[in-house]
């Protein structure tokens, strides 16, 4: 079972909700079907949040096993450090 697909994505409760009032929402899709969800709410800044998200974390995990799920903050830390310029 892989991880085939990351789906970021925020969900306003009320009509009039600014984006630092929705909760952010990760959907992780696998490979045989199956879909796990996780959620914040609210969050200051989520939409930068889902970015880092999408375009910096998801790419690292796409193709893992799902047992490596409950290392995904290794992971993700791993992925997201390396993307980072280091000064000196």
């Amino acid at each position: 079972m892989k991880i085939r697909q990351i789906e970021v994505f925020q969900l306003a409760w009320a009509p009039d909700d600014s984006p630092a009032q929705r909760s952010a929402f990760v959907r992780v899709h696998t490979d045989d079907g199956l879909w796990g969800i996780g959620e914040a709410s609210p969050m200051q800044g989520g939409l930068a949040s889902l970015g880092i998200i999408a375009h910096d974390l998801a790419p690292a995990l796409i193709g893992q096993t799902r047992s490596i799920m409950p290392c995904c903050r290794i992971g993700c830390c791993t992925a997201l450090s390396s993307s980072v310029p280091r000064g000196r």
